[in-house]
């Protein structure tokens, strides 16, 4: 139900990963800011003697990542890492997550849309004066709490996403706040606020495409990602 790329990817195996040529070469001198560069591929064998089957559900990335405006450490420099062996599974199971989140949003969004109209209409029609205003009054007021209820639970998935992208990007992360409390942190300590909105959840789709990857740019995921690794 998340579209033609969220199905496309779903069972695709390591081997589908694309092999990749070394590294190498100089590296690029104008690279713009926020920059989400990651590319999977298939783990390689351990040996010329290891055939590579038990590792045949694992994949990695290497992953290239501009300057963040957002910690001062990151705002010259630029930095290439990887993330270690991971399953695939694992990785598309939060691409369809992710998947989900943004379709459920889009839902939520339209609906709100949809419930803001009528709620116009009621203002304008008869109940303008006396008595009949009051049920209108309290309709928007229980809107507006569920709304509410609705935000919270929407900012809980999302916090509960990145907590879980954080860890498949850096199994063992030294940031405490996230390994020992559950808490959406940087290493800081201060709180971790990147919107939830479409963009940001079909970034994350994109980076999460064991297929594809990321290119390009998002100053928020991109500090995030850089604080982790």
């Amino acid at each position: 139900e998340g579209g033609g790329e969220e199905a496309a990817s779903v069972g695709v195996g390591a081997d589908a990963v694309a092999e990749l040529p070394g590294i190498g070469g100089t590296s690029p001198s104008e690279l713009p800011e926020g920059l989400v560069c990651m590319q999977w591929r298939a783990c390689e064998p351990r040996s010329n003697d290891d055939s590579g089957h038990h590792l045949r559900n694992q994949i990695d990335a290497f992953v290239l990542l501009g300057q963040s405006a957002l910690f001062d450490e990151f705002k010259e420099t630029r930095q290439i890492t990887k993330v270690t062996s991971v399953s695939v599974d694992e990785v598309q199971a939060l691409q369809r997550r992710a998947a989900a989140f943004r379709h459920a949003l889009a839902l939520r969004e339209a609906e709100a849309d949809a419930g803001g109209g009528d709620a116009k209409g009621g203002k304008g029609g008869k109940g303008g004066k006396g008595g009949k205003g009051a049920p209108a009054d309290d309709a928007s007021a229980g809107g507006d709490e569920a709304m509410s209820v609705s935000e919270k639970v929407v900012q809980r998935g999302w916090e509960k996403l990145l907590l879980d992208l954080h860890l498949l990007l850096r199994p063992d992360t030294t940031n405490t706040y996230v390994r020992e409390e559950g808490r959406l942190c940087y290493s800081t300590g201060d709180p971790v606020s990147i919107k939830c909105d479409n963009e940001a959840l079909t970034f994350l789709e994109k980076m999460l495409d064991v297929r594809g990857g990321s290119n390009k740019a998002h100053p928020g995921l991109c500090g995030f990602i850089r604080d982790i690794m």
